[in-house]
Formats: C-alpha cells, sequence, structure tokens
C-alpha cells in the first residue's frame, strides 16, 4: 500500500588534443580502509573485494575499466597485483610501438587505479597498453597482455527502454557500476551497467499476494550479490544471487521508507516512517530494533562500508548518526530541522551529504558533528543523493529538474544538461562517482559517466 507521500532512497575532451585526468583512486580507498585491504580477493562475494580482482604476477594483469577494447571516458582500472609497491604503464597506438616506440612509460605508480595525465592523448584514437607490477623491490620481465582503449570526448547519458517504463522508486549500484538494481513496482536488475535487464517474476504486479506492492528503497553491496529491499506494509527483502531470487525477512509488515547496506552485505539498516530504526548483522536473517532515537518520520539511512557509521534523516526533523551500528544515536542539530529528503556517506562514513526537498545540499566532513550548507546548485526539490567511496564525488536529482554532480565535497556544482529536465527520483554512483544511475518516476533508468 502507498502512503500519501512518496519516498527517495540512497542507500568532461574536446576534439583537440587533451590530456587524460585518471583519478589515483585505489591510494584513498586503501588509506581509508575502505573494503579492506588494497590487496583484495578475487573472489566479488569476498566483504572486502573492491570492484576488481587481485592477481599474483603481472601476467596475470587485466584491463577491468573501461574492459578491453572499451571506451576510455576517464579513468584506467586494472587487476591488482599482491604485493605491488609499484605499476609500470606503457601506451603506444599500435601493439607494435610498444616495443619499438611507445608513446609514454611511467613506472612511478603506487596504484593500479592509473594517473596518466601528463600523457596527451588525443580524442577518438584508440591506444594500446601494457603493465606490470614492482614485487619485493623487482620488477621481473613478465608483462600483463596487450589491451587497448578508444578515448572519447562526449561523457554520454543513456537512456534504457529495456528497463521498462514505471514508477521508480530507486536504484542501487554495485562498486565497479556494472551490476545496477531497481524497484518500484517489483525489481528489475543488470549485469552490464544498464544495458540489459532482467525484471524479477517474483513479484508479479498480476499476483494477487502481491498486489499493490511497490518497493520504495534498494540497497547493494559492492559487489552486487547481495541485495535488500524494503516495500511499506510488505516487510523488508533480501536476495543473494544478484536478484534471482527473493527471501521476505523477519523485521514485520511496517510503513518502511529506506535500506542501507554495508560494503559486504552483511550488515543492514532499515528504517520506517512513524517508528524505529532496524539492524541486521547476518544479511536480514535477524533484526534489532533499535529505539535509542525513538519513532519518527525516518525518510533515508545510509551506512559505512563497514556498517558501523549510520547516518539517517527525518522529514520534518533532524539528522541522526550512531558510530556503533546503531546501538546508540546522536541528534545532529548544526543543520537544523527542516525537510531532509535523502542522505549518502562516504565508505569510512566520515563524509556525509544529504538533500533538503524545497531547500539546498549540505555537507560534513566529520560525520555529522558540523554540516556546510553547499549554495552553488541553488535551493531546488532535491530528491536523492549519492556518494562516492572517499565522499569527494556527489551526484544529486531534482525532481523536474536536472542531474547535479559535484567533484569537490559539493563545494561547486554541474548540472548534467544532457539527460535534460525530467522528473528525476533515485540516484545511486559507483565507488570512483565517475559512473552514475538514475531512475525516472514513471519513467525509464538512464545511466550516465561524468568526469573524474
Amino acid at each position: 500500500m502507498r502512503g500519501p507521500m512518496r519516498h527517495v532512497r540512497s542507500g568532461s575532451w574536446g576534439i583537440k588534443t587533451v590530456a587524460l585526468a585518471i583519478v589515483a583512486l585505489v591510494t584513498l580507498l586503501s588509506s581509508c580502509n575502505v573494503w579492506g585491504p588494497q590487496n583484495n580477493p578475487v573472489d566479488p562475494s569476498a566483504s572486502n573485494y573492491q570492484g576488481y580482482p587481485t592477481v599474483t604476477t603481472s601476467a596475470g594483469i587485466l584491463s577491468v575499466s573501461p574492459s578491453n577494447g572499451g571506451t576510455l571516458y576517464g579513468m584506467l582500472t586494472m587487476s591488482a597485483v599482491v604485493g605491488a609497491t609499484n605499476y609500470e604503464i606503457m601506451l603506444a597506438t599500435s601493439p607494435a610501438g610498444l616495443t619499438a616506440s611507445p608513446l609514454y612509460d611511467n613506472a612511478s605508480y603506487t596504484s593500479n587505479v592509473i594517473n596518466i595525465s601528463a600523457a596527451s592523448l588525443v580524442d577518438g584514437v584508440t591506444y594500446y597498453w601494457k603493465a606490470r607490477a614492482e614485487v619485493a623491490g623487482g620488477w621481473g620481465t613478465t608483462w600483463s597482455p596487450v589491451a587497448s582503449f578508444t578515448t572519447s570526448a562526449t561523457w554520454p547519458w543513456t537512456n534504457h527502454p529495456v528497463a521498462g517504463s514505471q514508477d521508480w522508486a530507486s536504484i542501487a549500484s554495485s562498486a565497479d557500476g556494472t551490476h545496477l538494481a531497481a524497484a518500484g513496482y517489483g525489481i528489475s536488475t543488470s549485469t552490464n551497467s544498464g544495458g540489459s535487464w532482467t525484471s524479477t517474476t517474483q513479484f508479479s504486479t498480476a499476483s494477487e499476494t502481491y498486489y499493490g506492492m511497490r518497493f520504495e528503497s534498494i540497497a547493494s553491496s559492492a559487489d552486487g550479490t547481495h541485495l535488500a529491499a524494503v516495500a511499506p506494509d510488505y516487510g523488508i527483502w533480501t536476495s543473494t544471487n544478484s536478484g534471482a531470487t527473493w527471501t521476505n525477512q523477519t523485521a514485520g509488515s511496517q510503513y518502511w521508507t529506506s535500506i542501507a547496506s554495508s560494503a559486504d552485505g552483511t550488515h543492514l539498516a532499515a528504517v520506517v516512517s512513524g517508528g524505529d530504526i532496524w539492524t541486521s548483522t547476518n544479511s536480514g536473517a535477524t533484526w534489532n530494533d533499535q529505539t535509542a532515537a525513538g519513532p519518527q518520520a525516518w525518510w533515508s539511512i545510509a551506512s559505512s562500508a563497514d556498517g558501523t557509521h549510520l547516518a539517517a534523516v527525518v522529514n520534518g526533523g533532524d539528522i541522526w548518526t550512531s558510530t556503533n551500528s546503531g546501538a546508540t544515536w546522536t541528534k545532529q542539530t548544526a543543520a537544523g530541522s527542516q525537510s531532509w529528503y535523502s542522505i549518502a556517506s562516504s565508505a569510512d562514513g566520515t563524509h556525509l551529504a544529504a538533500v533538503v526537498n524545497g531547500g539546498d545540499i549540505w555537507t560534513s566532513t566529520n560525520s555529522g558533528a558540523t554540516w556546510t550548507k553547499q549554495t552553488a546548485a541553488g535551493s531546488q526539490s532535491w530528491y536523492s543523493i549519492a556518494s562516492s567511496a572517499d565522499g569527494t564525488h556527489l551526484a544529486a536529482v531534482v525532481y523536474i529538474g536536472g542531474i547535479w554532480t559535484s567533484t569537490n565535497l559539493g563545494a561547486t556544482w554541474t548540472n548534467q544538461t544532457a539527460a535534460g529536465s525530467q522528473s528525476w527520483y533515485s540516484v545511486a554512483s559507483s565507488a570512483d562517482g565517475t559512473r552514475l544511475a538514475v531512475a525516472l518516476s514513471y519513467g525509464g533508468i538512464w545511466t550516465g559517466v561524468v568526469a573524474p
């Protein structure tokens, strides 16, 4: 059953030569201990998987993003090598050129997400590259297989009609942006960044059991295999196989409005409008009613990667934070009592961003203790906000308005006009903040790649 109000969850090259600015993301992630150690496992279901595999030798290095032969929009991510202290990358305009006359050769990178801003690359040209890693003081003679990418000046926004036009309420993304899950009157999932979609038949609207059932919020683990969704009066539902099948959990039939997940999908937190905050430490099998913050008009909740830091907003109330997985809560009054609609968190829980419907965007760099009113994007009908893992990249959407992005903690904002002014309802972000997915109310699903 739907309530009187709807809810939102979270929870750029030219023709001439330009310099590629490719963000050194992994150094930031590891310094923040985002999803565990930098040597994350190959297995994407592991709790500290970071969106790319770890390999044991340079020969195993593969191009992760873009995939081999794909289009480079602003970031080159390759496999991480166990024990690597440095990476060397070589670029050329032909495979043979990598040996005879490389265009670029740099062995000073400490991350497998490479910053090659010193290499001036031309728009629309195909480049070939190979890499190797320094381990235990030695480079060895083995290089990765040769891979390629083509540069592009256009930061694209794509409508995915295959997902269907319906009353979408929420969208979630894996860390690498390949796995997406959208919820509304049913749930649809994608494993190729929105290129194709699969609708879950379990919640058929023709079914008597689920007649009128509308999911209000969906959350994803970092690898996209663990999903959790809430439907007012129909409970909390979880999936451990990327949405193929779903289990109704035992937290009861309440007016659930938002849900958030840890990176590994084990720690979940959900809120009830007019009720309490509930948490789970076993992927939703059992739930704890966290009464410390009391019953309120909870509207949105966000979680750190490990599930210990939580932040929730009250529509017509305040922002509340917890540093112990919801056992106790602190009312953060610095931003005031407002019509809070959505909140997002960095992986470590220190950087928070929240939006006010009919107001402004607010940010915090100290886990909510103090807040800054970011006025650059103006006072608008903000509905949803998403954050990168380090909190620097933000994306927010306006209902009957635009998609706005920031790369500096919200200090300045860019309106992504290519997607137009529409009834945007929910936005999700990859861990690096460059790949976005946005759901429309009574419309489709769009994906975009934005400048790092």
